[in-house]
């Protein structure tokens, strides 16, 4: 996460010293999150305010959120938000589960300057979900929850991405990319399908990355930032998702 946050800041000609605010997000409960913050502040020196996330993976888009609710504090104007998950601290290598996940950072340093702007975000209850229950290294239920996602993924996809258009007066065939969070390979196929758009409009990372928790909708701000096919003033849509938790949404305008 340091290496990650330093490199962003490098990128756009800042120090860690401009920083109004860090918004801190690891997938993993317990103390870790809040061990990695410590230690992050005192590597980097840091005297802004950091604010830590733990809200599995759906925590990259919230604290995305409150990143970008930080500047209703007039004073603010650069703001980090730092998305990462540790899965590999968690599983062995022999366990199958490891086969489908990776470890990552990602951060975003928001601003007044020109970029990608946030127009809008949504978030809504997961609490019908059936909770991943983590006990001694392993997932005690995890195909109870699985099936839970499989059938009721579907509907959340489709009533956060129609009720951020909705709120900003969009259509669905508006926007021109969609990142649906994807830890699994039929997440994409299930999106278009939901969503009524042809699969090509579903950025998916999984193939790629694997599953990369909270970062994954960070991940693909990046790939989208190297594609050629996005003009000003596209609309993309980013989704993330935590079961017995919440769903959060941001409508992006490209520039």
């Amino acid at each position: 996460m340091v290496n990650c946050l330093s490199k962003a800041l490098d990128q756009v000609n800042m120090n860690i010293n401009q920083l109004d605010c860090i918004i801190i997000n690891l997938v993993w409960p317990g103390n870790i999150l809040y061990e990695e913050v410590i230690a992050i502040v005192q590597q980097l020196n840091i005297v802004c305010p950091v604010i830590p996330v733990n809200l599995g993976t759906s925590g990259g888009m919230t604290a995305l959120e409150l990143g970008w609710s930080q500047f209703s504090n007039a004073k603010y104007r650069q703001v980090a938000v730092l998305a990462s998950c540790n899965y590999a601290h968690r599983f062995s290598a022999e366990d199958p589960v490891s086969s489908l996940l990776s470890d990552g950072a990602a951060c975003a340093i928001l601003g007044y300057d020109s970029g990608i702007s946030l127009v809008h975000s949504k978030t809504i209850q997961t609490y019908d979900y059936d909770p991943l229950i983590f006990i001694d290294n392993h997932f005690e239920s995890i195909k109870g929850s699985g099936r839970s996602i499989f059938s009721k993924l579907p509907k959340t996809i489709f009533n956060s991405c129609y009720q951020l258009c909705r709120d900003v007066g969009k259509d669905i065939s508006d926007i021109r990319y969609f990142h649906i969070y994807d830890p699994t390979s039929w997440v994409a196929e299930v999106a278009a399908k939901v969503l009524h758009v042809s699969e090509d409009k579903i950025l998916t990372l999984f193939d790629k990355y694997g599953g990369l928790g909270p970062a994954q909708n960070f991940f693909a701000l990046i790939e989208l930032n190297t594609s050629s096919d996005l003009f000003p003033e596209d609309l993309i849509i980013l989704f993330g998702f935590g079961p017995s938790s919440t769903s959060t949404s941001f409508l992006l305008s490209w520039r």
